[in-house]
């Protein structure tokens, strides 16, 4: 994707360029989605450092506050 005369290539010299298949829309079909009762989740990609920052979703949208 970049030039040979391109910097961000140098990360390339002593490794072949990877490229990772598993999309997320893919890994997203792989695990069913969870019911539940609040507003607000919270989810921190698993256990370990495999695991990523704690990200919190607000479940409630705009419309739906000012039916």
């Amino acid at each position: 994707a970049f030039e040979n005369s391109d910097k961000r290539n140098a990360r390339f010299v002593v490794t072949p360029r990877q490229t990772n298949e598993r999309w997320a829309i893919d890994l997203i079909k792989e695990v069913p989605p969870k019911g539940v009762v609040a507003c607000v989740v919270a989810c921190d990609g698993g256990p370990g450092a495999l695991g990523h920052p704690r990200v919190y979703i607000n479940l409630v949208s705009f419309f739906w506050i000012y039916l």
